[in-house]
């Protein structure tokens, strides 16, 4: 086709164009598939040894990266897994998990010689604290709904797991990489969401109900019982052992059917506590939490906590606890 000249270059320039185009975005994409052989997580607590033992089981090469004399070195090299020091060599997979604290996460980013694979973060809190997607990129939120040991054992057995996850601080040509990453991990559920969504709504549920009102509940359940004369035995199977079947059922069968399930006496009985106990006053305590940390009141207050002090008080309030004495000596019978 012959071309007229005052057309010839532009033409040319337009065709150069989308060329160029169509080759960063192949090479985006390139760059997220290709890492799926191999994969870099920074620390190696419960997480992280739950992470890299999935990736590693799924036919991944998994790094280990470390600080200096870190007593995991040994443990995840006798795993087999290549170890690192992340302060001083170089990251050498297009993806790396920061499994860390999340205090630490910031502190580490900064620590890296040179960064230029693309962050997960299994949980969004750091980035939503320290606006660290301000500082680095790209970032990506790939949050498991499981404790270490959860996410583990469902993989071994091949169970269903639910992540969520987001590219909002990437590029959405990560996408199908990080949905293989999730399928190498186990992870047979994977929702959309949002880096600010997930912090919150995990702060939420712990504050008000995984982490505060369901153990506190247990624990004054059972007090009450002992208090008034019942064997510990009666009082834990009723108030500890029974909470985790009735959790399983309802998970089953959801929370109409195990309404329609239960007993006359436990239906009657839900009522009289749902009266009693959940009224308009704990339902304007939730609605407070959610607002206190929906205005970033929970990052502060954190920052006025000694997390070491606080640890040791709750660990030797549950440590004189009859209820954990009576655990430790029925815990064989579970």
């Amino acid at each position: 086709m012959n071309i007229d000249s005052p057309y010839k270059d532009a033409l040319f320039k337009l065709i150069y164009s989308h060329i160029t185009l169509l080759s960063l975005v192949c090479h985006d994409s390139y760059k997220a598939v290709k890492s799926l052989k191999e994969f870099t997580i920074i620390g190696y607590g419960n997480q992280a040894k739950a992470w890299a033992s999935n990736l590693k089981d799924s036919g991944v090469k998994v790094y280990i990266g470390l600080r200096e004399n870190s007593p995991s070195l040994a443990h995840a090299q006798n795993r087999g897994f290549e170890t690192f020091i992340y302060t001083s060599e170089n990251i050498k997979t297009d993806f790396c998990d920061l499994l860390t604290p999340d205090d630490t996460h910031h502190k580490i980013l900064k620590s890296l010689p040179k960064h230029q694979a693309a962050i997960i973060f299994a949980h969004g809190f750091s980035v939503e604290a320290n606006k660290l997607n301000e500082k680095y990129s790209p970032l990506i939120l790939l949050a498991p709904k499981a404790i270490a040991s959860e996410l583990r054992f469902r993989y071994e057995n091949k169970e269903a797991l639910t992540a969520f996850y987001s590219l909002e601080y990437a590029s959405e040509n990560y996408l199908d990489a990080i949905k293989e990453i999730a399928n190498k991990l186990g992870m047979t559920n994977f929702y959309p969401s949002s880096f600010k969504e997930e912090t919150q709504a995990d702060l939420f549920s712990e504050q008000t109900l995984l982490c505060s009102t369901l153990p506190y509940s247990i624990l004054l359940a059972y007090n009450a019982l002992i208090e008034k004369g019942y064997s510990k035995e009666i009082a834990f199977y009723e108030c500890f052992y029974e909470s985790k079947l009735i959790i399983d059922t309802i998970l089953k069968v959801g929370p109409q059917a195990f309404f329609e399930l239960i007993s006359p006496n436990a239906l009657i009985g839900s009522q009289i506590g749902r009266d009693r106990i959940f009224d308009s006053e704990l339902e304007e305590k939730f609605k407070t939490a959610l607002l206190e940390i929906q205005q970033d009141d929970f990052y502060h207050q954190l920052q006025q906590v000694d997390i070491d002090s606080l640890k040791n008080e709750v660990k030797e309030f549950w440590k004189n606890q009859d209820l954990q004495k009576t655990y430790e000596s029925l815990k064989d019978t579970l």
